[in-house]
């Protein structure tokens, strides 16, 4: 095929695969999570000032804290989360006004664009193989996963695109091993840790794989091995120089390996409290968890804002496709043997964090089941055994259904189903509904309660979409409704549905439901 034909139908994919990704991106997901309004808000203050909402400039890690508005303290303290995905959406936010859509769309196009582009390249320099590039990209573009995750403004989408880097640096090494490439990789490699939590322990053991896999191919010598550790050695410079000004920030680092998600345990306290014989025990479930085909094929997460229920991490096809591109890659020992270290690799950070059934945890997977589908794919379609052809045919024309169904599915009942995954608060209608009210005249007082958890940043958020700092400025936040007593008249609350409606001396005017058309909050007035 024509290098100008190459780059004209990998252009035409990369434009579809932006649009699939970005349609439709203020109202589906239906609300912000918790995560995507703090980076949200803290963006726009990087986009307008340089500085957080903490005011510090610029900086390698960006706590989440909202002096200004955060109503509590949460019992961790202070946390903090590496800035890439942060600094995306500032960036976004220069050109785009703040929006739900704006502030998903770096998300989006990193994961529906970019992360699609990269596999393609790597695909291309590990196996030579233009069919094979194209399939691999195809199927990491039509994974459920990717595209759920990729919708959301979070950091969970920032790491694949580093380890794409670094994958292409080494395919490329091992056929002309200049150390400037091994820089590269380092360079690459350094940069990744800003990108995500799990990016302090996958960076490294990227750095070592390139080592290990270059040593294997006969290419490493002492001056790869120093360039590479001169490349990831400058890139983390900034964040050293910032951790020894700022020691909390490494601690709350630490602390999110060691704090578990609900429901759950992490290693270490599994370890503390158990002892090794059930840690092993839990370990190897958690492991495993990655690799079961329900959670892989047919229903993946069982979070809602990871997975519809309805779908696995990937298509149907690649429980076929995979398999057959391991065999394929029998005589390729060297990229066989790195495509299976990786794979095998890929949910070690989730396992030390206790966390089963989270593909955000463990996007490794994604890259190389799709480099394994996509290799497949292309000997299936390219065989000289009618069979094989027509198999390939008949799983291209599945995979195609498949994913249209789901995406309809994403797009229909899903994004009613998991409103409540996104948001219980739906907090997203009272906020527009009290924004309303508030333009109607009167400088009323707002009073939301501080167990709509993370109110306070989409509160901020909404205030500063529709450019109303007056009624941020207005607001305060309540523990119980005999908190209420005090408000003036004309004031304004939000009362949690399951506190009723009736608070004496207050009437309701707008009842907000979520996208089930449950109730899930009532808007008060303070009769005058």
């Amino acid at each position: 095929m024509p290098r100008a034909w190459t780059a004209a139908l990998l252009c035409a994919g990369l434009v579809a695969s932006a649009a699939l990704y970005t349609y439709k991106l203020d109202s589906v997901p239906a609300y912000l999570t918790l995560d995507e309004a703090h980076f949200a808000v803290h963006a726009a203050s990087l986009a307008e000032t340089g500085r957080n909402l903490n005011g510090q400039l610029l900086p390698p890690l960006i706590s989440l804290e909202d002096p200004e508005g955060e109503p509590f303290t949460l019992p961790w303290g202070t946390t903090y989360y590496l800035p890439f995905g942060m600094y995306l959406i500032a960036g976004a936010l220069q050109v785009l006004p703040l929006s739900e859509a704006a502030v998903r769309t770096p998300s989006a196009l990193l994961g529906g664009v970019i992360n699609v582009a990269l596999i393609f390249a790597v695909a291309l320099a590990l196996f030579r193989n233009r069919s094979a590039a194209f399939a691999s990209a195809a199927v990491l573009a039509l994974s459920p996963a990717n595209v759920i995750i990729s919708r959301q403004a979070l950091d969970s989408v920032c790491q694949p695109p580093f380890i794409l880097g670094a994958l292409w640096c080494l395919a490329t090494y091992l056929r002309r091993p200049d150390p400037r490439l091994a820089l590269a990789a380092g360079a690459i490699l350094g940069c990744g840790i800003y990108a995500y939590i799990t990016s302090v322990i996958f960076m490294p053991f990227y750095l070592a794989l390139f080592w290990f896999i270059s040593w294997r191919g006969g290419v490493l010598d002492r001056r790869t091995i120093a360039y590479s550790i001169g490349g990831f050695m400058v890139a983390l410079l900034p964040m050293a120089l910032w951790l020894a000004a700022h020691p909390e920030a490494a601690r709350s680092l630490q602390l999110q390996y060691n704090r578990a998600d609900p429901g759950s345990a992490t290693l270490m306290q599994t370890l503390a409290g158990a002892g090794a014989f059930t840690a092993l025990g839990n370990t190897l479930h958690i492991y495993w968890s990655y690799f079961d085909p329900s959670f892989l094929l047919v229903q993946g997460g069982n979070a809602r804002n990871l997975s519809t229920g309805e779908t696995g991490v990937f298509l149907y096809a690649v429980a076929v496709l995979a398999p057959l591109g391991l065999y394929h890659l029998r005589d390729h020992r060297l990229v066989r043997l790195l495509i299976l270290i990786g794979l095998l690799a890929a949910p070690v950070p989730a396992v030390i964090k206790g966390a089963p059934y989270a593909i955000q945890r463990a996007s490794g997977l994604l890259i190389f089941v799709s480099l394994l589908a996509g290799v497949g794919l292309a000997h299936a379609a390219m065989s000289t055994r009618a069979a094989m052809r027509a198999t390939a045919a008949i799983l291209i024309i599945f995979m195609v259904w498949q994913f249209a169904s789901f995406y309809r599915d994403y797009h229909g009942i899903y994004r009613m189903r998991s409103g409540y995954a996104y948001d219980p608060t739906a907090f997203r209608d009272a906020a527009e509904s009290l924004i309303r009210i508030g333009d109607e005249g009167g400088e009323h007082a707002i009073y939301i309660p501080t167990n709509f958890y993370d109110a306070s940043a989409k509160w901020r958020f909404y205030t500063r979409k529709h450019n109303r700092p007056g009624l941020w400025h207005r607001t305060s936040y309540y523990d119980g409704v005999k908190a209420l007593e005090a408000a003036p008249p004309g004031s304004l609350a939000v009362l949690p549905a399951a506190s009723g409606s009736a608070v004496d001396g207050w009437e309701p005017i707008v009842i907000v439901k979520n996208p089930g058309d449950e109730p899930t909050a009532t808007i008060i007035r303070r009769r005058r």
